[in-house]
């Protein structure tokens, strides 16, 4: 029976020990049935600068899946090196670090994904959205391979099955509650005559960015995220909720990278954002997209902590 996911972090292998389970583990799963009786081929870690790697662990800290992706420029990347663990095959586990890596290209402006798949995995690309677009390489004199390709909007929450649709000033009093309630939930206080004067009408003070609302099947808003026009190239990050229910799924990343690729595609080339020390899992999704720590006021009272990103 698959394992459950509700544990399941993604992240960079970053360490030493964690590069060598991620290499053992691609080498178990892609290499090692086709190769019997050679040793584990352990790539050195670091050695490309244009790839991107992703790493699963479960809750006793097992690398338990893996993939990487490959920027290849002009709007293309390559997704590589797909792996999951026998326990954990079948579980989604494969799809969600695909919605990972997509999230990641996104954020970077590609618009066109493309893999070289084997024939028993064709069948999960397709489920991913992939098509496949002419024969690939035969691995190990073995392995016949197909070329896929996705085409990446950067404005799509495919996966989701959720709803999105721009704020408009009529929904003050569904996203003042939306937000003071999740504000509550931390502890964090509402600033109705300060910060938090930005909802009672959010088209408004959002023209020149960009306001969005995602709601679930019944019509629930799941989470929203804004971006505000600072001018000269610069924008901040604001509005970054999301329901308890879609926490830990994946949202988050797709709507921070939803929010870069908008940025980008609008001339927006340094992004700034407030936080609180309390948010741990959005200071965690923050600097992992790469946002780093800088001195400044702070606007919102609640906030104390603030971070900016390169997004050229």
């Amino acid at each position: 029976m698959p394992r459950p996911l509700s544990k399941i972090r993604l992240l960079r292998p970053a360490s030493t020990p964690d590069w060598q389970a991620y290499q053992a583990l691609r080498w178990a799963i892609l290499r090692a049935p086709w190769l019997p009786g050679q040793s584990p081929q352990i790539e050195p870690q670091g050695a490309a600068a244009d790839v991107d790697h992703v790493i699963a662990k479960n809750d006793t800290n097992e690398v338990v899946g893996c993939g990487r992706i490959h920027w290849l420029g002009q709007g293309r990347a390559q997704i590589r090196a797909m792996a999951v663990a026998t326990a954990y095959q079948g579980s989604g586990l494969g799809r969600m670090i695909m919605q990972h890596l997509e999230t990641l290209a996104r954020g970077r402006g590609v618009d066109m994904l493309i893999l070289q798949a084997r024939e028993h995995s064709i069948a999960f690309y397709q489920r991913c959205g992939f098509q496949v677009t002419g024969p690939g390489e035969t691995l190990f004199g073995t392995i016949d391979h197909q070329w896929m390709s996705k085409a990446l909007d950067c404005h799509d929450f495919s996966g989701f099955e959720l709803k999105r649709r721009a704020a408009t000033d009529s929904d003050a009093t569904l996203l003042a509650d939306f937000v003071f309630e999740i504000l509550a939930s931390y502890g964090l206080a509402p600033e109705r005559d300060g910060i938090d004067r930005d909802l009672e009408r959010p088209a408004s003070h959002y023209a020149g960015g960009f306001f969005d609302l995602l709601f679930d099947h019944d019509n629930t808003l799941a989470a929203s995220c804004a971006l505000l026009s600072q001018g000269d190239g610069q924008a901040e990050l604001r509005r970054m909720y999301l329901a308890p229910a879609w926490r830990g799924r994946g949202l988050g990343r797709a709507c921070l990278g939803h929010a870069l690729a908008w940025a980008r595609t609008h001339g927006f080339d340094t992004i700034s954002l407030e936080t609180a020390s309390v948010l741990t899992e959005a200071r965690a999704l923050y600097q992992w997209a790469g946002f780093t720590p800088q001195p400044g006021h702070m606007a919102a009272q609640r906030c104390d902590l603030r971070l900016v990103l390169s997004n050229a």
